[in-house]
């Protein structure tokens, strides 16, 4: 049985004969083979040329790797599933190093600033967006490196976006031997609920007044408790305020 017949893919074969004629050896190089029967199993192939019977010779060693192949496309596939959510969740998600250089940066928080993630890949957020950018946000990464500490719900205005209001969240991330390796940034644009808790506000602020102001006495108790009165209602009954 020619050697050749063994692979599901003839380009791997050329690929391996001229990798191992330029080297004059192979090491574990991947390719996809075939048993008897037909099942296709990945292999991790490695030879060395020596000398057997007065000729030189091809001494290879083959090792069943499809398990481990297996394992990486499901890896591949679980990551992959993982970047689509990062990338599409409505909040800016960034990873910064131990410098406050950029090593991740999902898609929505790129385009919020209308660039891709790639122009954010190891550098500041004052070298990525804007020295305005970094006036704000930097010194408060170097403040969570420093100790070591979380930043959380803090608001701010970023002077790029008139107008807009935004909640920070700067987290720090530590290694598997407790150390601190960077700092996750997430943030998201909270004006739309601002104005919405303002308008609320008012709303109560208006309502109350009327209440408060009203001719006609108004009360509320709980379980025979006043608990509100407004100054009619004091009036009414002859007290002197509520």
């Amino acid at each position: 049985m020619p050697a050749r017949s063994l692979y599901v893919d003839q380009n791997d074969r050329a690929a391996a004969v001229a990798e191992l004629k330029e080297k004059g050896f192979l090491r574990n190089f991947e390719a996809r083979l075939k048993q008897n029967d037909g099942t296709v199993i990945w292999t991790s192939i490695s030879v060395t040329i020596v000398n057997y019977g007065g000729v030189n010779s091809n001494f290879a060693g083959f090792t069943d790797i499809t398990e481990r192949k297996e394992a990486e496309v499901k890896l591949t596939e679980n990551a992959a599933i993982i970047q689509t959510i990062l990338d599409t969740i409505p909040i800016s998600l960034s990873l910064r190093d131990m410098e406050g250089r950029i090593q991740f940066f999902n898609k929505f928080g790129a385009a919020y600033y209308e660039k891709s993630p790639s122009d954010f890949m190891g550098k500041t957020m004052e070298q990525a967006a804007s020295p305005a950018m970094g006036t704000t946000i930097e010194p408060l990464i170097q403040q969570v490196i420093n100790t070591q500490e979380p930043i959380l719900d803090l608001e701010y205005q970023p002077g790029r976006l008139s107008g807009t209001t935004m909640n920070l969240n700067l987290v720090p991330v530590f290694d598997n031997n407790g150390e601190m390796v960077g700092t996750l940034a997430s943030s998201a644009d909270i004006t739309a609920r601002k104005a919405a808790d303002d308008q609320l506000r008012l709303s109560e602020a208006k309502s109350r007044n009327l209440v408060e102001n009203s001719i006609q006495g108004v009360c509320v108790d709980l379980e025979d408790r006043f608990l509100f009165a407004n100054q009619a209602m004091v009036d009414i009954f002859g007290y002197e305020s509520p």
